[in-house]
């Protein structure tokens, strides 16, 4: 799935967040990683560091 060299690390690794970024919505508050995880950026949804 991954042609980036070094290839970005699998969804089920413990790093999966450092995998490039394919697409991003930042009005949205997520971002599309090359390992097919969608990274939800909380502060943008909630207004708060809280987790949900």
């Amino acid at each position: 799935m991954c042609r980036h060299d070094p290839p970005c690390p699998p969804a089920h690794a413990p790093d999966r967040d450092a995998a490039a970024v394919t697409a991003r919505r930042d009005a949205q508050g997520w971002a599309l990683l090359c390992n097919g995880i969608v990274r939800f950026d909380v502060m943008s949804i909630s207004g708060t560091s809280r987790c949900l």
